[in-house]
């Protein structure tokens, strides 16, 4: 049996405070697809949600504080974003990533921009990522982002993103009597790669993940993993469509999923998330036993 999916992105006028975003998603899905469909999945970008709710923020507005001031001496951040990312967090920094000397050595710049120019003055600007709790979500820089948004403006992604996903869901279904499945999504950049990919921060009405942990493989074995985030999968592949600069297109609607659509409103992204004592936990752990196994090596060898 083929299975078809089908994704189709939506280009939407400019999002101001106050604009109905939901009436805006049904309007233009009737114009540009011939309207929403049972069982379509919407993928939202949270800026677009941070732009109408108003989580946006004038940097001009901000007075660093001194600690502030001290931090973007150290990490080569500039203060108003570190002010902004202590007062989202309330002081929840988790890890801080020295990226400009790694970047620098790998040659973005020269490798994966079209303006060297402009990538080194980005790069000698912000020479660190701060891993801070939003709000139970570990993010980077507090998900604070400048671009898409006015000048001297940054936006801050929605603070429980979930009840934000089931608002828009519930809105939508009143709209047109259509059930749907949300996911709200944000973008992420890699440990262990160059560049940054889409997740979802927040979703209603559909499956998170695969659940299928231990399953047993074409072999009759139990599968180490099988737990596939679902979520995260459909919005990777939705930001082939939306893009990360000028694309225009912050929604997309995907078709052929209806099967993961579900009523089970406890199964939302913030359940799948790792607990930050659980995460600092791993991490002490997996330092002393590199640590041990790199003396035992070491002795072994001679």
């Amino acid at each position: 049996m083929s299975i078809k999916i089908e994704f189709y992105g939506l280009k939407l006028p400019e999002i101001t405070q106050g604009m109905d975003v939901v009436k805006i998603i049904v309007d233009e899905a009737c114009k540009q697809i011939g309207c929403l469909n049972d069982g379509d999945i919407i993928v939202i970008t949270s800026k677009i949600i941070s732009k109408a709710k108003g989580y946006i923020i004038n940097i001009n507005d901000i007075k660093p504080s001194f600690k502030a001031k001290l931090l973007s001496k150290i990490l080569g951040k500039p203060a108003w974003e570190i002010e902004i990312i202590l007062r989202l967090c309330k002081n929840k920094v988790h890890i801080i990533v020295p990226i400009y000397e790694t970047l620098i050595k790998l040659k973005i710049h020269e490798r994966f921009s079209v303006s060297k120019e402009n990538a080194l003055r980005l790069l000698n600007q912000d020479k660190s990522i701060l891993l801070v709790d939003c709000n139970g979500r570990l993010c980077s820089d507090a998900g604070i982002d400048s671009s898409n948004a006015p000048k001297n403006y940054v936006t801050y992604p929605p603070l429980n993103p979930d009840i934000e996903a089931f608002e828009i869901r519930k809105k939508i279904f009143e709209y047109t009597g259509k059930n749907v499945g949300v996911i709200i999504t944000d973008t992420e950049f890699s440990i262990t790669r160059i560049g940054s990919i889409d997740i979802a921060i927040g979703s209603s009405g559909i499956k998170v993940s695969s659940r299928k942990f231990a399953e047993i493989d074409i072999y009759g074995k139990p599968k180490f993993g099988g737990l596939d985030i679902i979520v995260d999968q459909i919005a990777a592949a939705s930001a082939l469509l939306m893009g990360q600069t000028s694309e225009g297109i912050p929604v997309v609607i995907v078709r052929g999923l209806k099967h993961l659509l579900i009523n089970n409103e406890k199964e939302r992204v913030s359940e799948i998330e790792i607990s930050k004592y659980l995460l600092r936990k791993t991490l002490i752990k997996t330092l002393l036993m590199t640590f041990i196994v790199k003396i035992l090596l070491l002795f072994f060898r001679r």
